[in-house]
């Protein structure tokens, strides 16, 4: 594990492949990072991401298959097509599942 918030772990493999993006989305900006630098803003975002999930939780909240499938549907539309979306994703480094 990378990190434990609250009891929920974040697997050390998901975080090792965010930094891996993280890097080469800041090389490709002409903005390069170390890796020291890029592992902790990640583990930020993820600790923060997993915090927000776990209070949306707390509070009831809970992303229906058809919720998260229309919000898909919204950022295709956003970004000029499904096609755009999907070449976005693997510009970047997401498989169907991961994103």
């Amino acid at each position: 594990m990378a990190a434990t918030v609250n009891g929920e772990g974040i697997p050390l493999a998901e975080w090792d492949g965010q930094v891996t993006e993280y890097i080469k989305a800041h090389a490709a900006l002409g903005k390069p990072v170390t890796e020291e630098d890029a592992g902790t803003a990640v583990l930020e975002d993820m600790v923060a991401e997993m915090l927000l999930a776990q209070a949306a939780r707390a509070a009831g909240y809970e992303l229906t298959p058809a919720a998260l499938q229309a919000r898909i549907d919204a950022l295709a539309r956003e970004v000029g097509g499904e096609a755009r979306l999907k070449d976005w994703q693997t510009s970047h480094g997401y498989t169907e599942e991961t994103f």
